[in-house]
């Protein structure tokens, strides 16, 4: 699992270091089961319950995929939960001095993102007493499941997204690229390793 915050902050030094030695794979913590990964949220929400977790069929996913897209899509990745993924990022460690930040503190910082966002609508996560906070902002262009089905075209351009907030992620039309908004730039990542600064009066499909 690679924290957002380990994954940024080298895309910020394959941005802005021209003399950076090309990067591999972002440094990310050890594999873990997800219910591992859930039993590490409930920790870290203060809670001791084991996770309650149940697999669904692949039949039927199979049956489901019939009636919804996104399902059918699912199915045709299950092989991402059945066999192992392999990452290397022994030369991001040795060459660039990054390294992981503990699967338990990312558990802490998704337990705390999220409740905030249910304190700003006045509900309780985890079993936590809610406490008013400040509202902000979350803006979304299009769904996931649009692209599923082949939509990769939008009209809106970056500058206009960019009147909506200073980080984010996406896609460009055409799926030209990997989006990342990080501090109000937006960098566009190709499958190639080239990270670029596209031009405000493009255009992309989705963002969230």
């Amino acid at each position: 699992m690679t924290a957002i915050p380990d994954f940024g902050r080298l895309l910020a030094r394959a941005a802005t270091d021209p003399e950076m030695p090309e990067p591999g794979t972002s440094p990310s913590a050890p594999a873990v089961s997800v219910r591992d990964l859930a039993r590490m949220v409930l920790r870290a929400a203060g809670r001791e319950d084991e996770p309650r977790l149940r697999t669904m069929p692949a039949s039927l996913l199979r049956v489901l995929g019939w009636f919804s897209p996104t399902l059918r899509a699912v199915r045709e990745t299950l092989y991402q939960n059945t066999e192992p993924f392999v990452a290397d990022d022994t030369d991001t460690r040795e060459l660039l001095g990054e390294t992981h930040t503990p699967l338990e503190e990312t558990a802490a910082d998704i337990v705390a993102a999220g409740s905030i966002g249910c304190e700003a609508w006045g509900v309780s996560l985890w079993g936590m007493t809610a406490h008013a906070v400040t509202r902000h902002e979350i803006f979304q262009t299009s769904l996931i499941s649009a692209l599923v089905q082949g939509v990769y075209e939008d009209e809106m351009t970056l500058a206009e997204l960019l009147g909506h907030g200073s980080f984010g992620i996406g896609t460009f039309n055409g799926l030209d690229g990997e989006m990342i908004i990080l501090g109000g730039v937006c960098y566009r990542l190709r499958g190639d390793g080239s990270v670029t600064v596209p031009r405000v009066d493009g255009t992309h499909p989705t963002l969230s």
